[in-house]
């Protein structure tokens, strides 16, 4: 907003010296040239077709406009129409976007858009003559009933008390005279004074300031620095903040969304907050699935946890989504500086989820028997459900949980325990030695022979070529080592 003329207008409104120029330009003597010279040409054309017809002869017929004059004419008719139609349309447009450009009032401020900058102008230093001093400051109060206006001067970090006597004199950046009414807080000026006066001689609109318009304001509290891309100024306590026309305090420029700034040789001397900003808060919620948040068009994903989520003060649509409800919305008011917390009362659960969690890959899930994958989220319709986990060799794990609309999700952790079966090592004899021996029907090796074995019963089957063969039942459970048999002739060989 302009500090002078309340309007919100980016563009400086102080005046400026214009050149009028002639019907003919801006040379008079070449427009009394055109003058002189075009008069006797009709004065003569006009004589010589009445004295033709007073002759009663048929004068030269007045020369009239060629076709190719004409289609010239035409041409240059609706060039310069068509070229007066662009350059409206595109005022029109650039109106328009100065209005709406950016976000709508209300909006949270997402742009990452360059700010809008004013540079400053070229200015010579004002004159000071002996016995004078100059400083460059920025208005910090003013009284336009007595003159007093009290000036902080930035590069030696004094405040001046001065006054505006009827002989001092006021000008704009350009130059131009103003009054003092015309100046207000946060100008930066150029003031020349008789040294251990309080009089202003001079008193001009220093042109030596960037103004830039600013959204999402970031300041760094530890240094109290404006932080802008990768550049940094400085914020004092002498920094003018004004509110929509208010005087502020600069510790309101924490809560500001969109603001104007006044920046002098690294110094931020002056801020007009053109609107504030507010936190929305979006309590924890674990029973929404898959949640976001929406407000005004901006999605933020994630509710796990409590969100705070910072908007431009005003009224916003909040619109919570999630796979197992329905879609809930709300009207949420920020104001400047403060939190508003969301409500979910009225929020109506339509399913619940089951996550079960296991480090095996090679486990089986399976819920009410139909198989489904670990450690991803299983959207559940209110009801009961087993819960099974299995695998080859380890105890199984199984479950009955109840899904609810007070109770809708639920996350398991498993790790399936394997089965642990006790072995042995043994070692199986004969006498004679030498017999081929069978375990449950598998070779093993001649006697003597050992092997390791898993608790549990066992058919040795002993064969020797000349004595009798036979099985025998074993039975491994950490008690014996050796098993011996002895083998009995066999009265039927013959070698």
């Amino acid at each position: 907003m302009d500090k002078r003329n309340g309007e919100n207008n980016p563009q400086d409104t102080r005046r400026v010296p214009t050149i009028r120029s002639g019907a003919y330009g801006s040379d008079p003597e070449l427009a009394k040239t055109r003058k002189i010279t075009t008069a006797p040409q009709n004065s003569e054309r006009r004589a010589a077709q009445g004295a033709a017809q007073k002759q009663g002869q048929k004068g030269p017929a007045p020369k009239g406009p060629r076709k190719s004059h004409l289609a010239i004419l035409l041409v240059t008719t609706v060039f310069v129409g068509v070229v007066a139609a662009v350059f409206v349309f595109a005022m029109m447009f650039n109106e328009l976007s100065a209005e709406g450009g950016g976000n709508t009032p209300g909006q949270p401020n997402t742009s990452t858009t360059q700010p809008q900058t004013q540079d400053p102008v070229d200015q010579d230093p004002l004159p000071v003559e002996a016995g004078h001093l100059s400083f460059i400051g920025v208005v910090q109060d003013m009284n336009t009933t007595n003159g007093r206006v009290e000036v902080y001067e930035i590069e030696n970090s004094r405040q001046h008390l001065l006054f505006v006597e009827g002989h001092s004199v006021l000008r704009d950046k350009f130059g131009e005279a103003m009054t003092f009414p015309q100046f207000s807080m946060g100008d930066v000026v150029e003031i020349v004074h008789v040294e251990d006066s309080t009089t202003v001689e001079t008193m001009r609109i220093s042109a030596q300031v960037t103004t830039m318009e600013l959204r999402d304001i970031v300041i760094d509290e530890e240094t109290n620095m404006l932080l802008i891309g990768n550049s940094r100024y400085a914020i004092s306590s002498r920094t003018v903040v004004m509110h929509q026309g208010t005087p502020s305090d600069v510790s309101d420029l924490a809560t500001a969304s969109t603001a104007r700034v006044d920046i002098f040789r690294e110094h931020v001397v002056f801020v007009d907050i053109l609107q504030g900003s507010g936190t929305i808060r979006i309590p924890s919620n674990d029973t929404i699935l898959q949640g976001s948040a929406e407000i005004s068009g901006i999605v933020f994903a994630g509710l796990d946890g409590e969100t705070d989520i910072r908007a431009p003060e005003g009224t916003h649509r909040l619109i919570i989504r999630g796979a197992n409800i329905e879609l809930f919305e709300q009207d949420i008011t920020v104001t400047r500086g403060g939190i508003t917390t969301a409500s979910f009362d009225g929020m109506e659960l339509l399913s619940g989820s089951l996550t079960v969690n296991v480090e095996d890959p090679l486990v089986t899930l399976t819920i009410n028997g139909e198989a489904h994958i670990t450690n991803t989220l299983i959207i559940l319709e209110h009801g009961t459900y087993t819960v099974s986990v299995t695998r080859d060799g380890f105890m199984p794990f199984s479950r009955d949980i109840n899904v609810t609309a007070s109770s809708p999700n639920h996350e398991m952790h498993v790790a399936l325990q394997e089965i642990i079966i006790p072995t042995q090592n043994i070692t199986i004899t004969t006498s004679p030695p030498g017999a081929r021996i069978y375990i449950d029907g598998a070779h093993l090796g001649l006697s003597p022979v050992s092997t390791l074995l898993e608790f549990g019963s066992y058919t040795v089957t002993m064969i020797l070529e000349g004595y009798m063969g036979g099985n025998s039942n074993i039975t491994v459970a950490g008690n014996q080592e050796i098993f011996s048999f002895l083998l009995a002739p066999n009265p039927n060989y013959a070698p």
